[in-house]
């Protein structure tokens, strides 16, 4: 048995065997539009998920907020609840976020970071920065403080002697 030879004979209907240079353009440009819709939809997906886990930073503050509550309650020490709205939240965590950068007394710049702020006694979250310009719909970052609450008996809108605690709340102010 002698083995088989093939040949390659030239395509009769084509003058050239492979792609054209249109057909490699074409593909091109619906690689490029389809990479263009992965990457804005990857962005969107980040956006989503950075906004679900601030509030679930949030949602883990008021809990050890209301645990804060609880145990200053069942020791019969109510009167030392609104010395925590000054403490820096982020400290009544067992477990900190990974991207708490710690106290500071001046603004910070790094993104998607919690950091404290000494001097306005604020906690703030810096969002990924969005290229979108000055849209004020875009915002920068987050800036919360612990808020007590209470029954205002005297009506005089502030935390006075003969006001009772209710509890405290970590609020958010308005953006930047």
């Amino acid at each position: 048995m002698s083995p088989t030879i093939f040949t390659l004979t030239p395509n009769n209907n084509r003058k050239y065997a492979g792609f054209t240079l249109l057909e490699f353009v074409v593909v091109i440009s619906l690689i490029a539009i389809l990479g263009v819709i992965v990457l804005d939809r990857y962005w969107q997906w980040h956006t989503a998920a950075e906004h679900t886990a601030v509030k679930t930073v949030i949602g883990n503050l008021k809990s050890a907020l209301g645990m804060q509550v609880s145990y200053r309650a069942l020791k019969n020490e109510t009167h030392l609840i609104p010395k925590l709205v000054r403490r820096n939240p982020m400290e009544l965590l067992a477990q900190k976020p990974l991207n708490y950068i710690g106290e500071f007394s001046t603004p910070q710049t790094q993104q998607e970071v919690w950091y404290y702020n000494k001097s306005s006694r604020l906690l703030v979250y810096n969002f990924r920065n969005n290229d979108e310009g000055d849209d004020p719909q875009k915002l920068k970052h987050h800036r919360y403080r612990i808020k007590l609450i209470y029954n205002d008996h005297n009506k005089s809108n502030r935390f006075d002697n003969g006001d009772s605690v209710s509890g405290l709340d970590i609020v958010q102010l308005d953006t930047d």
